[in-house]
């Protein structure tokens, strides 16, 4: 028995040996660039495709089996540019020979450099890889077609166990190229490095600038995640995910964390629960919803935060629900506790066009209008109705599209800086030559109440029902507030107000006779207060004839006659 057992080992040995040196002897002897034509030939049959091979093949045999290709190029499907769906300078590919024996594969580092990879769909709607796709999925038999009806003893027989020791992937670009929506997203110097299996959770790590259109995006994304991907293909989950996107033209990178993020794969669901966002001083949970991931991906979900900063702005609640499909990010409701007050409103922003448009519905109730104006200028409690729309990829083109309606109210506020009834006073006692009053603040103007209504075009404010009231005066007017260029260009008529008693003894607020227009103008910054002195030279002269001519009626007429004078040169006046 101890010999057959021993001639049994030295024959097993004796083949393993001649294998080893027929392998060696093969990769030594033949050549496998001699069968490039049969290869481009095969694809071509299968797939339609053309496969260039401009570069050689490499072949190893013991311990591994392995193949290098070098300067590949794969067609793209008819009808869609450039000629190319696939380049590549080199992929190396190598698996242990041994462990085939008893049905196991094990895969060294699979590496590809240089990949090149245009990803695209037309106007249609159909992908410039569903025909790959489609002749996978005929190529499967019946039996793994269904395979459901396999006996799960079976099936579990008849696999083979699949490692891998790594995935390499160095200097890759990725486009992709959307026709229905205009959509275009480029990734550069992308580098992934992974050990995947299956059932069992493998590290991954992924870098590369992303730059898109639709939206616009420009910046550098790195992955790391520990991945989980079930032996059918169906679910894949990521573990303890950490995204960082650093923005172009911003110091303030984005983070995103995740205890979970699950993916099935048939459906062309994702669902991303308990997530943390970040970027500068904004930390907000985040919980996510998409579907049709791997064909037009939608997404849903809702983001809250306790506290926050926010374009230097402390926003001490913040509430948004948001979708975002087909290019167009909708915000309904945003509810947020901010400048000491409260928003809530909608907005809408659409990436379909090469220019981003943007809708936004805000009210504010009871806001601190000095932290939203941080001039300096205005304080007061606000209320804001705002329907405004924009469109641009910038500030300064966001300003110069502006159009849409204002409503604005501010109680108990001041305007710091001036104090418009001391300068009328002053210029009108300058001009009278009387002694210039005095005021306790001649910086600021208090009142009870300024309100109005405006619309804006391209970033022009037009309003014409200026009220700004206190209990010593009350003005009117209007003007443009230029939001582009920051100035100012109003005109108001004041009018001084003081307490009377009415015929039943009631004290009330009577408006004086003198009616003084001032004109304001200048910057945000520095605005000018200037009394209008030709409109003020004109009333003083209309008065002065206005009274020579009451005079001479009422010597002609009477003295009983005031009244119906009075209402007649009003009416001739107007």
């Amino acid at each position: 028995m101890k010999k057959l057992l021993k001639r049994t080992f030295y024959f097993i040995l004796s083949l393993v040996v001649i294998l080893i040196i027929a392998g060696v002897l093969a990769t030594q002897l033949i050549n496998p660039n001699q069968y490039k034509d049969k290869i481009t030939t095969l694809v071509q049959e299968k797939t339609g495709r053309e496969l260039i091979i401009k570069g050689d093949l490499k072949l190893s045999f013991f311990p591994w089996l392995g193949v290098q290709v070098y300067d590949i190029q794969l067609s793209n499907a008819a009808g869609f540019q450039p000629a190319e769906f696939a380049t590549l300078s080199k992929a190396d590919v190598h698996v242990k020979l041994l462990p085939l024996l008893s049905k196991q594969i094990e895969v060294g580092k699979i590496l590809l450099k240089d990949l090149n990879l245009n990803l695209a769909k037309n106007k249609q709607g159909v992908t410039n890889w569903a025909d790959l796709a489609a002749l996978s999925t005929s190529s499967k038999s019946p039996e793994t077609k269904n395979s459901s009806a396999v006996p799960a003893a079976k099936s579990a027989q008849n696999s083979m166990l699949l490692s891998i020791a790594g995935v390499n992937i160095e200097n890759a670009q990725i486009s992709w190229v959307n026709a229905q929506n205009l959509q275009t997203v480029l990734l550069k110097n992308v580098e992934i490095s992974s050990t995947p299996t299956f059932d069992r959770a493998f590290p991954f790590h992924a870098s590369m600038t992303v730059n898109s259109a639709k939206p616009d995006v420009v910046g550098h994304l790195t992955i790391d995640s520990d991945v989980l991907i079930n032996s059918a293909k169906t679910q894949l989950q990521f573990n303890q995910f950490h995204l960082i996107f650093a923005p172009q033209h911003s110091t303030d990178k984005i983070a995103l964390r995740a205890e979970k993020i699950t993916a099935n794969i048939p459906k062309q669901t994702l669902v991303l629960s308990n997530g943390v966002i970040s970027q500068g001083d904004l930390t907000a949970r985040l919980n996510m919803q998409a579907k049709n991931i791997l064909e037009n991906p939608a997404f849903e979900g809702q983001l809250e935060s306790d506290k926050l900063t926010l374009a230097q702005t402390e926003v001490t609640r913040l509430f948004a629900k948001f979708t975002f499909a087909n290019s167009v990010l909708q915000v309904n409701p945003l509810l947020a506790d901010v400048y000491k007050g409260g928003t809530n409103g909608t907005i809408t922003a659409d990436f379909r066009g090469d220019i981003p448009t943007f809708k936004i519905e805000e009210t504010f109730k009871n806001i601190d209008i000095a932290q939203l104006i941080k001039s300096g200028r205005i304080v007061g409690k606000a209320n804001l109705i705002a329907n405004i729309t924009a469109q641009g990829k910038d500030k300064a083109s966001l300003l110069h599209t502006l159009n849409g309606d204002l409503q604005f109210n501010v109680q108990k506020g001041a305007l710091v800086g001036t104090n418009i009834p001391f300068q009328v006073e002053r210029a009108i006692a300058l001009l009278k030559r009387q002694p210039v009053p005095k005021t306790a603040n001649e910086n600021e103007t208090v009142f009870d109440e300024l309100r109005g209504t405006g619309t804006l075009n391209n970033g022009v404010l037009h309003n014409n029902d200026l009220l700004m009231q206190s209990s010593e005066f009350k003005g009117t007017g209007g003007g443009t507030l230029d939001l582009v260029h920051q100035t100012i260009d109003y005109s108001l008529r004041l009018v001084g107000l003081h307490m009377v008693t009415d015929a039943q003894g009631n004290s009330v607020q009577e408006e004086r006779q003198t009616v003084i227009p001032v004109l304001i103008a200048g910057t945000f910054d520095h605005p000018t207060v200037t009394p209008d002195m030709k409109a003020i030279l004109q009333n003083e002269l209309q008065k002065k004839a206005v009274d020579k001519v009451r005079e001479k009626l009422q010597n002609q007429l009477g003295p009983d006659t005031g009244k119906a004078v009075d209402g007649l040169l009003k009416s001739i006046l107007q």
